[in-house]
């Protein structure tokens, strides 16, 4: 007889892979082997079962134990937060990482003996001054202003977008962002202005997020 899948370990186990995605894309390594992949796949599944699991949470911390970036995914919504999306994180500020599970208002104790992991309460990060700059279908990401690159524009186009390049390093040039992003800080667009931003690398190229006047 085959074995039934639940439903629900195949969401987690995805939910799993995205979080191994990210820190792969900054060398880290989150989950040791591929068993204890599964165990995680395994303990998120069952809390998920029993309405314990609220979120799950990929945290890069600082030095002080302050968030770089943090991506947020909800179970049963894996999809949002731009999932070819990636953003341009300067590693050297980065001194940890750790993932976090929400609870919801489940007494977890009542399912310890179907977990496969040790759980214990984890301290909360440090508060830092950043902003959420996707939030699609129960996903986000938070990047501290800590991120932020100033940028000048370089070509002006006559659609609605246009490119700049960083003011500094790293330099990164043909930065692509759409002109009513700016419209927001009432910044006119032409060529040389200066802005800052969030940078997020995409499938079509790196584009400038939350922008502010500089």
């Amino acid at each position: 007889m085959n074995a039934v899948v639940r439903p629900s370990v195949t969401l987690i186990y995805s939910i799993v892979e995205r979080l191994e995605f990210l820190g792969r894309s900054w060398s880290l390594d989150l989950f040791s082997n591929e068993v204890y992949k599964r165990k995680w796949a395994s303990d998120l599944a069952v809390m998920h079962d029993n309405d314990a699991l609220h979120a799950v949470r990929l945290e890069l911390l600082d030095a002080q134990g302050r968030t770089v970036f943090c991506y947020r995914q909800k179970p049963g919504a894996l999809g949002g937060a731009e999932q070819g999306s990636l953003p341009v994180i300067a590693l050297e500020a980065v001194k940890s990482h750790r993932v976090m599970v929400e609870f919801n208002n489940v007494d977890l104790e009542t399912l310890r003996g179907y977990l496969q992991l040790s759980w214990r309460d984890g301290e909360q990060s440090k508060p830092v001054e950043g902003r959420v700059i996707a939030a699609q279908t129960g996903s986000s990401y938070f990047v501290g202003d800590s991120q932020r690159h100033l940028l000048v524009i370089t070509a002006t186009g006559t659609r609605g977008y246009s490119f700049a390049e960083t003011d500094g390093a790293p330099r990164i040039q043909g930065v692509f962002f759409h002109h009513r992003w700016l419209a927001d800080c009432q910044q006119p667009v032409f060529k040389g202005a200066r802005f800052s931003g969030v940078l997020v690398s995409t499938a079509e190229g790196v584009q400038a997020r939350d922008l502010r006047a500089a």
